[in-house]
């Protein structure tokens, strides 16, 4: 059974390329500022990535695999650097409407 692609899962991690052309994004945040992004900070940071592929990459488009509930909208939440950082970053993913959060 197709997962519908209404469903928003905020993948809350290391970041995520904001222009991967597997993945249905929506807008992702900053966990430590609050503002919309969601990118890794540094290059050679794809754990995130990694996450959000194995959620929800894409069927049939020809791009890499096929992630466990292809389609589904991804909402990248790079994680805060601290704590209570982390803690706003579930915030943020609430706030903005994800039906379900992925925490690694």
């Amino acid at each position: 059974m197709p997962v519908s692609e209404d469903v928003v899962v905020a993948v809350i991690d290391s970041g995520v390329e904001l222009d991967h052309p597997d993945l249905n994004l929506v807008t992702g945040y900053d966990g430590d500022t609050g503002l919309p992004g969601g990118a890794p900070k540094t290059d050679d940071d794809n754990h995130g990535m990694a996450c959000a592929g194995n959620v929800g990459a894409v069927r049939d488009n020809g791009i890499g695999t096929v992630g466990t509930a292809p389609g589904v909208k991804i909402m990248p939440i790079r994680w805060g650097s601290t704590y209570d950082a982390m803690a706003f970053s579930i915030d943020l993913a609430v706030e903005h409407g994800a039906d379900v959060l992925s925490n690694s």
